[in-house]
């Protein structure tokens, strides 16, 4: 993964304070749901994404024992990847909850993405290594439909195993350094 590949926007990234606070009610990282002629709202076309931007929307940074790195573009919101770091097997794992991108940043071929999963791999990788690790798992959950986080994942070397909660496939990767 390079943030080379994140095209004409080029976050900066910062851990989230409570400072950040006012700018995740707006995040917008999917399109606003359907309505039937008589004016009464449909189901999202993609749930997923309607899920990550609720979820994002309600963030109160701090999280307790998790991790909110942003990507800024000025005072922009354009990215948010929410993880947990749980240290205490011998082999750490890495849960990412979430990772959203905007809207006005999605057309750049996947590179915000691409750009926000490595701050979650850098970052992990910085912490663990301070604590003595040379290895980490990491782990997340994508919707079966979800081909544009798939994609990311896989391009990142991650891979889909067996394991599966509702529509949700788990991806996994070793991480070593």
């Amino acid at each position: 993964m390079s943030p080379a590949n994140a095209g004409s926007i080029e976050p900066t990234w910062t851990e989230a304070g409570r400072e950040h606070r006012p700018l995740f009610p707006t995040f917008t990282c999917t399109t606003p749901r359907p309505r039937a002629d008589s004016g009464r709202t449909l189901a999202h076309p993609k749930p997923w994404e309607w899920e990550v931007q609720a979820h994002i929307r309600q963030l109160k940074t701090p999280v307790h024992r998790d991790v909110v790195q942003l990507g800024l573009m000025g005072q922009e919101l354009v990215s948010v990847a929410q993880f947990v770091i749980d240290e205490s097997a011998s082999v750490p794992v890495v849960f990412i909850r979430v990772i959203g991108v905007t809207l006005r940043a999605r057309g750049e071929g996947g590179g915000v993405a691409d750009a926000t999963l490595e701050q979650v791999v850098n970052r992990s990788a910085k912490r663990l290594r301070m604590l003595g690790h040379s290895r980490f798992v990491l782990l997340g959950n994508v919707h079966t439909d979800n081909k544009a986080s798939q994609s990311m994942l896989a391009r990142a070397g991650f891979t889909a195993t067996e394991r599966r909660e509702g529509p949700y496939v788990r991806w996994v990767l070793l991480a070593e350094y």
